[in-house]
């Protein structure tokens, strides 16, 4: 089994978040995740085009990830898009986040390193959960 990471990540009318998206993935650790999946379920709004501007803005820099951007011709939903982009993966171990950056890019470093290194693959799912309160 490949110890590296597919991260999917499935997008609706995020134009307004795809920036912050890439700027947050300078945090991401890419000696576990290579891949990075985006599945755009049909968006009404310029998501597809400011996606494909930042691809084009970081491909070439180090570090060398594999991006790849799916577009869905008609709006299937959120479960659809993440089963496009596990599809769609070359590695064994997938994870999702989303773009609108409801999680963070250090807690997917975390659980990443725990499920590799820490539990070396004995677990067949690992998920994590939001706390939300009033300081977050």
């Amino acid at each position: 089994m490949s110890s590296k990471v597919s991260l999917v990540v499935p997008a609706f009318n995020e134009g307004s978040e795809v920036k912050n998206f890439f700027n947050d993935l300078k945090k991401c650790d890419f000696d576990l995740i290579n891949e990075i999946i985006i599945v755009n379920d049909c968006s009404t709004d310029n998501t597809l085009e400011l996606l494909k501007e930042k691809i084009n803005e970081v491909n070439g820099l180090p570090p060398q990830i594999n991006f790849l951007v799916i577009n869905n011709q008609k709006n299937r939903g959120y479960g659809f898009s993440i089963k496009r982009g596990i599809e769609s993966s070359k590695n064994d171990i997938i994870a999702i986040i989303d773009l609108d950056r409801t999680y963070k890019i250090e807690d997917l470093n975390n659980i990443t390193r725990e499920f590799i290194n820490n539990n070396q693959f004995q677990y067949d799912l690992i998920s994590g959960e939001r706390n939300i309160n009033t300081s977050n």
